[in-house]
């Protein structure tokens, strides 16, 4: 199993903070947000993580190296101009082409049982997966509306306060086969 781990992004809202540290290094409880993925996909069995990188990509660089540390092996995607996150995943094609895949939000701070959600994902034999959760202010969140068997019907992204459609908002951890 191989998983992208989004750090590209230059936290514009998070402005000074971010003028000389990349969003995903932001420390919660002395660590890098971004240490808490690469350790709980270790603990599930990834060992091949892809990060694409733009915004002080030396400093993220400089803390996850190869991955050694934490078990795993860990590539640089970088990008002299940002390609969202359907670009990052494009330009890793040929490297992701083999078997399923994660796609994460490296700047998300939170627990998750990657092995569950990849059990769940390969029994439902889909061609992907999107983790959502229970919010009650979703208006700055992308929003699911779900269906029978748990589909997910549409997506709107931040659809402000007059027009909450659900309150399953996007994890920003998805699973491609």
């Amino acid at each position: 199993m191989k998983a992208v781990l989004l750090a590209a992004g230059k936290g514009t809202r998070l402005r000074p903070l971010t003028n000389h540290l990349p969003k995903v290094m932001i420390p919660i409880k002395g660590r890098p947000i971004m240490e808490y993925h690469v350790e709980q996909l270790a603990a599930s069995g990834v060992r091949e993580i892809y990060i694409n990188l733009h915004h002080l990509p030396e400093k993220i660089k400089r803390h996850f190296q190869g991955g050694h540390k934490w078990g795993v092996r860990i590539r640089y995607s970088y990008e002299p101009r940002i390609l969202g996150t359907a670009g990052a995943v494009k330009k890793l094609e040929k490297k992701l082409k083999d078997g399923p895949f994660l796609v994460i939000y490296g700047d998300n701070y939170l627990k998750f049982n990657y092995t569950k959600f990849i059990d769940f994902s390969e029994h439902r034999k889909g061609i992907g997966s999107v983790a959502v959760f229970r919010k009650e202010d979703v208006s700055e969140s992308g929003v699911a509306t779900l269906g029978k068997g748990q589909r997910i019907l549409s997506f709107v992204e931040k659809p402000g306060s007059d027009a909450v459609l659900s309150h399953w908002v996007n994890a920003g951890i998805y699973y491609f086969q």
